[in-house]
């Protein structure tokens, strides 16, 4: 048997091989680290998600925002219109059946 044939027969895969490699203190590095990757690239994807679903909401109330600013200006000009003189006047007279006093019905009073 060569030098390789007699390594590999000498150093098989059995468990207990691999468990005393994975307990020494340079194997249990090697799986403290390989778990903090694996929670940095699950957290990573977790995060990314979040913020799209976040970012998405935020788009949905600015565009909500924006259409609740226009509806106002438009209640302020109807407001506006709503309240002007010659409509006030229009209402009076033709709703409350109310008229301009002449001049001889017109008492001012001083203090």
């Amino acid at each position: 048997m060569n030098a390789a044939a007699k390594a590999l027969a000498e150093n098989s895969l059995s468990f207990e091989n691999i468990f005393s490699t994975l307990f020494t203190k340079q194997g249990l590095c090697s799986i403290l680290l390989i778990l903090t990757i694996l929670v940095s690239a699950f957290s990573i994807v977790y995060v990314r998600q979040l913020n799209r679903e976040l970012f998405m909401t935020l788009q949905s109330q600015q565009s909500a925002r924006d259409n609740l600013h226009i509806e106002w200006g438009q209640l302020l000009l109807e407001q506006s219109a709503w309240g002007t003189q010659s409509r006030v006047q229009t209402v009076a007279q033709n709703k409350l059946d109310m008229v301009t006093p002449n001049q001889k019905n017109i008492v001012l009073v001083r203090d």
